[in-house]
This record gives structure tokens, C-alpha cells and sequence, in this order.
């Protein structure tokens, strides 16, 4: 590419790979076009200067824009003379794309629709294609710019320091995609806003999911610290503990909601007296005491002489009582907000250990507590179910967007 040409973009990015097609390889039966060819990047805005300055139009900052997802709401109405110089403007029908980090490599883009009379000002940090539209659908200009294949020809070429990093507008313009005819097209397009409408469905039952335990009034209610014996695990200390054996610990981060990722576990040394105290069995309760406080599961026992950290409580009952049951219990306090009352400190908030043998817990009788674990581990099936219905079709959309590249993937 000739300087002068890099230098009419305003991109200085000289790398040997900066303006490289290497991105876009692949055999595909459909000829290819450049991105400026079909679009037009960045419309005037002085297509509506002409408006009276008190026109009601949508604003639309970059919260507005989904991740993969290409529909999005604007949800603010402003007179136009108040956007019309720092933003960016678009109308309907028009593609937007992130093109500043993380925005850009988070999938943030969508489709303008629904616009208040139909123009709308947002966030300087988008791009704007306006699709030929005798030539190229914006839905599949969409499905284009929010594929992985997009951003990960685009990351590289990011110009710009530390968290301010841009895709540059030159990028764009000159990446070339496989253009099938109009008809062509439609038919791909209607095949994945199928797959889309699932993936939408399934998100939507994760995403309102919460698990409700009815109190009966009838049950026993009780602290935490009355019907369990409740400690933290050891202190990481580096230059203290260097005697003993050398045991894998849980940490906070390994604790997720009803499961323990026992990958790549780090390891310090317990004494002979410590590996009791700081020891696991199957059926014991792990809890967060910090990050995201009262997240917790049960440890199933699948690896031995497995010991714990500090910034996680260990609950290990004294009474008949399912394990699952009072995490079921603490996921419904966390999510509806009653477990905040518990919680100390300012920015960084913990579930002390005070606090936590405090808290009131159920104790219904064990048949009952059986039957709501039961109900609670189906119901928590079936949001597996869906999440792994996402990532099925997330492939599909994947796949098929490969295929008009003319490989298997993306």
C-alpha cells in the first residue's frame, strides 16, 4: 500500500502485517469486496443539520449496545441541538460496531431501529455502516462485523495506549468479505435470526433463572453457627509457612455457584497440626467470605487431602441437613439482595466470620429438605439445558458464517 494512502487515513500503525488480507483467507464461492465498496462508513451529519434545533431524536451511549446481540433499545430522547457536536450520527437501518477496546473485542454491535423520528446520536466511539442496499443487507453486514473473524483480524491492527486502544477506520474500510447475491443473502439471514430467536429464548430463561425457597412458617429457623461448625481457612504467608508438606488449597476464585474448579490449584505448606483443621471431606460447604461474598458450593471429595484458604468458610454441619440446601438458600439471598445487610466493609465488601455463623438459616425436616434439594438440582438441569442450547447454537451461527468463507469455522 502506498504511504501516502496510509497517511490520508491518519492510521500510523507499521507493522508488517497492518494492512494484511492474511485475516480474511479461506476458498469461498462468492466474490469478494472490500467494506467501503458496499457501505458507507460514517454518514454526515449534515444530512440532518437542516432539522429544527428543538427535534426530538434518540441518543444512544455504548451501554445501550448488547454484546452479540444485534438488536438493541435506545432508551433516551434528547432535542437534537443538544448531540449534534461530539457525537456520532446515524439512522435507521444503519450497523453500528465498537471499534474502541474492550467494546470492540466484547462482540458490542447492532442494528438502529425504532429510532425516534428515525435519526439518533451516540457515543463517538462507534462506527457507522450504512448499507448499498442494492447490493448488501445491514443484517448481514451485522452478522460480518460481529463475528469472531472480524475481531480477531481487528485486534492486532488496534492502535492507541492502554485502555483507549481503536480499531482504525482504514481496517474497515479495506476488509474484504464474501459478497453472495441479495437472495442469497436473505435465505442465510433468515437461518440465523432462527438460531438467533433460540439463543435469545435461552438467555432469557439464564438470565431470569433465581432459585426460590418458600419459607414455611412451621420450619425451624437457626443460625448458621448453631447447626454447623463454621471456620476460615489458612493464611497465605510466604515467608512464615515454610515448614510442613506441601498441600493444593482452595482459593475464593475457586468457588463458583455449585461447583469447586479444581484446576491448576496452588499449593502451600500445612504442619502436622493443620491438616485437620484446614482439612476437607466430602459433604463440607465452601463459602466466599470475599469477592463475591456467600457464593459457595459443596465438595464432592474427588481429590485427597485437599486443604483451604483463608477467604473461604468452611461449613461442615452437626445436624441432619443437605449440603446443597443452604447454598440453594444463599444464592436466593444474594440475588434478591437480603444477604447486603451481612456484608462489611466500603469498596470491598466480606461475609465475616461473625457475621456468617449470625445468619439465619432453614431448617426444614429432612424428608422436606430432600424434596426441595430435588426440585431445586431439576430446575438447575434445565438451566444447564439452556446454557448448553446457547453454546450449540452460538456454534451454528459460528459455523455458518464460516461457510460463506468458505471454511468450517470463522
Amino acid at each position: 500500500m502506498p504511504k501516502e494512502k496510509i497517511a490520508e487515513s491518519g492510521d500510523y500503525n507499521l507493522s508488517l502485517d497492518r494492512y494484511s488480507l492474511g485475516a480474511n483467507a479461506g476458498t469461498t464461492i462468492y466474490p469478494k469486496v472490500k467494506l467501503s465498496e458496499v457501505v458507507e462508513l460514517n454518514p454526515s451529519k449534515q444530512e440532518v443539520a437542516s432539522l429544527p434545533e428543538g427535534t426530538e431524536i434518540s441518543f444512544v451511549p455504548m451501554s445501550d449496545i448488547n454484546e452479540n446481540n444485534i438488536s438493541f433499545k435506545p432508551k433516551e430522547v434528547r432535542p437534537i441541538k443538544e448531540v449534534f457536536k461530539g457525537y456520532t450520527y446515524f439512522r435507521d437501518g444503519d450497523v453500528l460496531v465498537a471499534k474502541v477496546t474492550p467494546c470492540f473485542e466484547n462482540g458490542k454491535a447492532g442494528i438502529a431501529r425504532e429510532l425516534k423520528n428515525k435519526v439518533a446520536f451516540g457515543s463517538s466511539e462507534f462506527y457507522v455502516m450504512r448499507p448499498d442496499l442494492k447490493k448488501i443487507l445491514p443484517e448481514y453486514i451485522y452478522y460480518i462485523v460481529a463475528s469472531d473473524r472480524f475481531r480477531e483480524a481487528g485486534k492486532p491492527q488496534m492502535t492507541g495506549t492502554g485502555g483507549l486502544q481503536r480499531v482504525p477506520k482504514a481496517f474497515v474500510q479495506n476488509y474484504e468479505i464474501p459478497l453472495p447475491s441479495l437472495s442469497v443473502q436473505e435465505e442465510l439471514v433468515a437461518e440465523l435470526e432462527r438460531y438467533q430467536r433460540i439463543i435469545d429464548g435461552a438467555r432469557q430463561i439464564v438470565s431470569n433463572y433465581k432459585p426460590e425457597i418458600e419459607i414455611d412458617p412451621k420450619w425451624e429457623m437457626r443460625k448458621v453457627g448453631e447447626v454447623a461448625d463454621v471456620q476460615l481457612g489458612k493464611m497465605l504467608d510466604k515467608t512464615k509457612h515454610t515448614k510442613g508438606k506441601l498441600f493444593s488449597y482452595v482459593r475464593n476464585v475457586s468457588v463458583r455457584w455449585g461447583e469447586i474448579d479444581t484446576h491448576d490449584l496452588p499449593k502451600m505448606y500445612f504442619e502436622e497440626d493443620e491438616l485437620e483443621r484446614f482439612g476437607l471431606k466430602a459433604g463440607d460447604v465452601l463459602v466466599c467470605e470475599g469477592g463475591e461474598p456467600g457464593r459457595a458450593a459443596v465438595w464432592d471429595g474427588r481429590l485427597a487431602d485437599l486443604k483451604y484458604q483463608k477467604a473461604v468458610h468452611r461449613v461442615r454441619f452437626k445436624v441432619p441437613y443437605e449440603p446443597s440446601l443452604i447454598i440453594y438458600y444463599l444464592q436466593h439471598l444474594s440475588e434478591s439482595g437480603q444477604l447486603r445487610g451481612l456484608l462489611s466493609g466500603t469498596t470491598i465488601k466480606h461475609l465475616t466470620l461473625d457475621s456468617f455463623r449470625k445468619l439465619i438459616v432453614p431448617v426444614p425436616p429432612v424428608e422436606e429438605q430432600k424434596s426441595i434439594v430435588t426440585r431445586l438440582a431439576l430446575e438447575r438441569a434445565s438451566i444447564d439445558s439452556a446454557k448448553t442450547l446457547i453454546t450449540l447454537y452460538e456454534s451454528k451461527i459460528r459455523r455458518k458464517i464460516g461457510e460463506v468463507w468458505g471454511t468450517s469455522e470463522p
